[in-house]
């Protein structure tokens, strides 16, 4: 076999430039396979699969996985971790924009205020002592306009009193109303109608009934008796009774006749 510009002679290997020649002796200029030494090997027992180097050897190694079961393996399928780095991204970006606005009011020229003394003489001298009353009316404008001196005087007009309002007048009384009548009492409630069923009182009323329609108006008596003297005729002006009666025969014929009442 030759290896890295060898040759083989006699069942020999050479590596490096080298010869073997005879049964497994060396020959050559003494260069080996990766700068080693020269060395001689023969072959003795099966063929394995060894480890030779990258671009070196005929195969390749290939592994395979197979599922048996859930926690019964050394191998999972898991996902790709990715870093985010948003949170990164956004504080730096606040950091920057607040360092932005330092470096802006840091960098803003400030305003500067300057005071001028006026060394311009003034035209009076308010401040005196004496009287104000004694100035001049030109010192008194000046004063009165620049400091408030020497103004003046205005007279107040004392205020004018409101006038006298009218006298209050008592409360109108509502008229007084006249008093509400008491109801008229109905009239009595008779124990029996003597006019109902009299063309047959014989047959058809009561002995009770009998007596007493004719102890109150002789009607339904067995034995006919002379009918008592009456204070008042109800049948005489009856046609008339609401103007043409006393209140007195009103009242009677409305109890005994039930004629002449009000309601």
């Amino acid at each position: 076999r030759a290896g890295g510009g060898g040759a083989m002679v006699g069942g020999g290997a050479v590596g490096g430039g080298g010869a073997m020649a005879g049964a497994g002796m060396c020959a050559g200029v003494g260069a080996g396979v990766g700068g080693g030494g020269c060395g001689c090997e023969v072959e003795s027992g099966p063929t394995t699969l060894s480890y030779v180097g990258g671009g070196r050897g005929d195969y390749i190694q290939e592994t395979t996985y197979r599922y048996v079961g859930c926690g019964a393996g050394e191998f999972e399928v898991v996902s790709q971790q990715k870093a985010n780095y948003t949170c990164f991204y956004i504080g730096g970006g606040v950091g920057l924009v607040a360092l932005l606005i330092v470096v802006v009011v840091l960098l803003m020229p400030t305003q500067t205020t300057t005071t001028t003394v006026s060394t311009t003489a003034l035209p009076y001298n308010c401040n005196t002592r004496d009287n104000p009353d004694m100035w001049s009316l030109a010192k008194k404008t000046y004063c009165c306009a620049n400091g408030g001196l020497g103004c003046p005087t205005t007279t107040t007009a004392a205020p004018t009193p409101a006038p006298t309002p009218p006298p209050t007048l008592p409360p109108t009384l509502p008229p007084t109303l006249p008093p509400t009548p008491p109801p008229t009492q109905p009239p009595p409630t008779l124990p029996y109608d003597c006019a109902a069923g009299l063309a047959n009182w014989a047959a058809g009323w009561s002995d009770a009934k009998k007596a007493w329609c004719c102890a109150h108006g002789g009607q339904g008596c067995t034995t006919p008796k002379p009918k008592p003297s009456l204070p008042y005729d109800c049948e005489a002006g009856f046609s008339n009774w609401q103007t043409g009666w006393s209140a007195g025969k009103k009242a009677w014929c409305c109890t005994h006749a039930s004629k002449g009442c009000d309601q």
